[in-house]
């Protein structure tokens, strides 16, 4: 049988009440699976593997405290033959959902934004939150009410938990354009679309944009978008429809925060390296500064020799998730220094090392790297890795090996 209760969403631990009721015949006695979840009877009666018995005619009511973020399956099976019954997939959504998605800081590449048009310089891959320089946003031209709407649209390449969006205007030659109504669409194929219409009593919602060229302005999905796709579509604008924008959300899965690296959770010790360089004028590259975004003269890890011998070693003091990592090259002096290529091993341990490979092969998997010294790169472990030790093989890099870097993922159940 197709899915045929969509839509069902529900916030990670969040008591939900289910009632069942078997309408079948007398033969038709419903097994029902919740794959992955807790069943309560009457708050006290635990059924562990989510699995419930209905009896024809029968009615139960149900508390399921949703765990474990992502998608998850409810189906049953029906008589002694075990037919399939009703079947839907159910979503449970992190409730600390609102991670910046990586326009403002590069993870999301130019060749993910996309305009129906644009006017001048100012194109679709200028679109980012804060962006700076003479041309720092998508524009387009004077609309009239006969007009299509133009819209910017981003891909994120997989589907994603979108719950928020920012936006800000741009400023030319003293002159401020920016957007005052925006409509927002979706989409997982980039053919079916759907207009957002939230809580509207409307067909569509209509988002309150920015009033100057400059702050940023919040709005939330409520609720969230599950989408790859998502277009802005400016609907009243100040002298020209301008946009930059950064999207609010996070991993359907869930286990997509931060391990540590950049907000130092992770200590200085926990970091370690095959080699690091120290700078005739004193400064030492140790490994302890390959964090996102460290500022100063000296603020990324950087090899003594540059050879495939190298690399930087992260502790997470137990078993991980580890999901995905952002890398970053550095600048010193007029030096721009990157990696362009690596590899990832892993290890229990500490001492026996497996490398990351392709699903189903016996190649080790290279990461594409950074392509200059100040953006990020995103790259998933898919499947995710589940170890203590993390190690960051650079292949290739230009000028000098250079890492600034942040892990995600989550803590073991």
């Amino acid at each position: 049988m197709v899915y045929n209760l969509p839509g069902l969403r529900m916030y990670e631990q969040e008591w939900v009440r289910l009632h069942l009721l078997n309408l079948g015949g007398s033969r038709d006695i419903h097994v029902v699976h919740f794959h992955g979840q807790t069943l309560l009877e009457n708050g006290t009666r635990q059924h562990q593997l989510g699995v419930w018995p209905l009896l024809p005619g029968s009615f139960k009511t149900l508390e399921m405290k949703a765990s474990k973020p992502g998608w998850w399956l409810l189906d049953t099976q029906v008589g002694e033959n075990q037919r399939a019954g009703m079947r839907t997939p159910f979503l449970i959504m992190d409730r600390e959902c609102r991670m910046p998605m990586g326009l403002s800081t590069g993870v999301v590449a130019d060749r993910q934004i996309k305009a129906s048009e644009f006017v001048g310089s100012w194109e679709p891959k200028l679109a980012r939150l804060n962006n700076g320089g003479s041309y720092n946003a998508w524009m387009t031209e004077k609309m009239s009410e006969f007009d299509t709407q133009p819209w910017i649209q981003v891909d994120m390449e997989r589907e994603v938990l979108f719950t928020g969006i920012q936006s800000q205007g741009a400023k030319h030659y003293l002159k401020s354009y920016y957007t005052t109504e925006f409509r927002v669409a979706y989409s997982s194929d980039q053919t079916n679309w759907q207009i957002f219409k939230g809580n509207s009593t409307r067909n569509v919602m209509y988002f309150d944009g920015n009033s100057d060229a400059s702050s940023i302005k919040e709005n939330r999905f409520d609720p969230p978008i599950v989408a790859r796709y998502i277009r802005v579509y400016p609907t009243r604008f100040f002298n020209r429809p301008a946009l930059r924008l950064e999207l609010q959300g996070c991993e359907i899965n869930g286990c997509s925060t931060p391990l540590g690296v950049e907000s130092r959770k992770i200590e200085d010790k926990q970091i370690t390296a095959s080699s690091f360089k120290t700078s005739w004028w004193g400064g030492s590259w140790e490994p302890s500064l390959a964090r996102l975004n460290a500022q100063g003269r000296v603020n990324a890890w950087q090899a003594k020799a540059n050879n495939n011998r190298q690399w930087l070693q992260i502790d997470l003091l137990k078993v991980k998730k580890i999901t995905a990592i952002v890398t970053q090259g550095c600048k010193s002096l007029s030096s721009e220094m990157y990696v362009k290529s690596y590899t990832v091993h892993y290890s229990d341990g500490g001492v026996d090392w497996t490398p990351y490979r392709q699903r189903s092969s016996m190649v080790d998997k290279i990461f594409e790297g950074n392509s200059n010294f100040k953006g990020h790169v995103k790259n998933f472990f898919n499947p995710p890795i589940i170890s203590r030790y993390i190690r960051i093989i650079p292949k290739t890099w230009n000028q000098s090996i250079a890492l600034r870097l942040e892990l995600f993922g989550c803590d073991i159940d």
